[in-house]
């Protein structure tokens, strides 16, 4: 009798522990995707992050050009630019697209080209700007998805309590020695 109770006790042991393994790891895994901080979940908000900003500063275009260089340039509408989307250039600037000079026609038939992606000669159509398309990989090499495409605010120089003295010394002499 003692023999098989002696039997039973490790296969006992043996479930149990195996129990506690799996109650554990479905137990920790449901409490990190509660807090949101599992790596897929985490990389997975992030990606719809990236993607609805994308969405939001990427314009629909007429045109697309790809440069030599791997970038992508979009024709867009000229009342469809990015600019028009701050809200202290909202009313304020004129939605007619600017004119060219006639003396830009009459320039010359091989204007300079400083551009890579107009290299091949291919140009937007009128009525639309070019504009670099910005890509998920663009926005990961910046700081933040909020603060992507935004210049930073210069610094105020700090005052200094501390006396600077610039001295400039300058050997000159006038007529004969």
């Amino acid at each position: 009798m003692q023999s098989s109770s002696y039997h039973e006790t490790p296969w006992i042991i043996f479930v149990l522990v195996l129990f506690s393994l799996l109650f554990s790891t479905v137990v920790s895994k449901d409490f990190l995707e509660e807090n949101g901080t599992s790596m897929r979940g985490n990389k997975s908000k992030k990606m719809k992050l990236i993607n609805a900003h994308l969405k939001k500063i990427n314009k629909p275009f007429l045109k697309s050009i790809k440069s030599s260089d791997g970038d992508i340039i979009d024709c867009v509408l000229f009342h469809l630019q990015p600019a028009f989307d701050l809200s202290e250039l909202r009313g304020k600037m004129s939605l007619i697209p600017p004119e060219l000079p006639k003396e830009h026609a009459n320039a010359g038939k091989n204007p300079e080209i400083k551009q890579l992606w107009n290299s091949k000669g291919e140009s937007c159509p009128n009525g639309t700007i070019p504009i670099k398309r910005t890509r998920a990989s663009d926005i990961f090499r910046s700081i933040s998805i909020s603060k992507f495409g935004k210049k930073y605010s210069r610094k105020d120089i700090p005052v200094s309590t501390q006396h600077e003295v610039y001295i400039s010394f300058s050997h000159i002499s006038f007529g004969i020695k």
